[in-house]
């Protein structure tokens, strides 16, 4: 009667501390958890299986993954017999060599996980240069594939027992993915569309789009489907302070192709003109106190900027100049109708 008297430890699990003849299985994990190991393992062929609606169990038979069942009532074989099985475990501790375990899968989607760059995205802007991005949000998954999704679960030793366990799973595991596919989003749209970075991450709804078919791509590698991404924050950890500012108008410029002293020029000349208050560039020119003669100073940057302009290479390629054009109205440096006016007139040249 000892070899009946070795006890597998895993039959503390079921109902009153043993295994029966045959036993029942059924999800009694949390209703929140996406993924549930059911405690009681090892358990005895025939035993029955119910699978509740909007749930899929994982049966692992022998460390295989022997079949995903929906919802539905099942008869699972196993190796384990009764009293043949204590019989068998006399020799291995009590422990059973024929291990039997179901994983109980939600379809549901699941709840808001968060998510937040733990380092500034280094982005090189065309524009702008480097620029460090800060971004978190969140977003909710469902499990496309439980297989796969549990083979990756198993392969990290995943806490499922815990809503806070599956989370940090996702946190550490998708964090730097998102990181990356934010990078190479931002590089992508600007090939595209010409625009600094400073479009892109004030415009939060449209680049989380942007983001979320990458983003997929990876999940399915996970068995997982990607049902919603949101950015709720996105910027540039500098992007406040003044000297920010001065770098990102010159590169601006630099960028455009501009001569930075004859935009500034030509901004001063702006402002004169069009204030009433300072009574125009007669008023402007007196009130410089400099010792200078109006006619000679703005004369003399007028005669400058026409120079480099004389000087500068005409670039007589239509493409070439509409995209220069495009670029030129995205900086907000020319109108709507100025645009449309010189579009056509390139147009005409074709």
């Amino acid at each position: 009667m000892g070899f009946f008297n070795n006890k597998n430890q895993n039959e503390s699990a079921f109902v009153g501390g043993k295994k029966h003849w045959v036993d029942v299985i059924k999800n009694s994990g949390d209703g929140n958890l996406l993924v549930w190991r059911q405690p009681e393992e090892d358990f005895n062929t025939n035993s029955t299986l119910i699978v509740m609606p909007g749930e899929q169990a994982v049966f692992i038979n022998q460390g295989n993954i022997e079949q995903v069942f929906s919802a539905g009532t099942y008869k699972l074989s196993t190796n384990n017999y009764p009293f043949i099985s204590r019989m068998r475990n006399a020799f291995s501790g009590g422990v059973s060599t024929f291990n039997s375990v179901v994983y109980f899968v939600r379809e549901a989607d699941s709840q808001e996980i968060e998510w937040g760059t733990m380092q500034p995205i280094r982005y090189g802007d065309a524009m702008l240069g480097p620029v460090n991005i800060k971004a978190g949000g969140a977003y909710k998954i469902k499990i496309d594939n439980p297989s796969l999704f549990i083979t990756k679960l198993l392969g990290n030793n995943v806490n499922v027992a815990s809503q806070d366990g599956l989370t940090k799973y996702f946190a550490n595991e998708f964090s730097m993915h998102i990181a990356d596919c934010i990078n190479k989003t931002l590089c992508r749209l600007q090939t595209e569309n010409y625009k600094e970075v400073y479009h892109y991450i004030g415009n939060l709804l449209e680049f989380a789009n942007s983001v979320q078919p990458q983003l997929q791509s990876i999940m399915d590698d996970y068995g997982l489907k990607l049902r919603a991404f949101s950015i709720s924050r996105c910027k540039d950890e500098y992007e406040d302070t003044e000297v920010a500012k001065m770098i990102a108008d010159k590169k601006r410029m630099q960028y455009l192709g501009g001569n930075w002293a004859a935009q500034q020029q030509v901004d001063i000349l702006k402002n004169v003109s069009t204030n009433e208050g300072a009574g125009g560039i007669a008023s402007a020119g007196a009130g410089l106190g400099m010792g200078l003669s109006m006619g000679g100073v703005f004369g003399g940057m007028t005669q400058q900027i026409q120079g480099q302009a004389q000087a500068a290479p005409v670039n007589s390629n239509p493409m070439d100049k509409l995209k220069q054009l495009k670029e030129m109205f995205d900086m907000g440096l020319i109108s709507q109708a100025d645009f449309e006016t010189k579009k056509s007139e390139i147009l005409k040249t074709i």
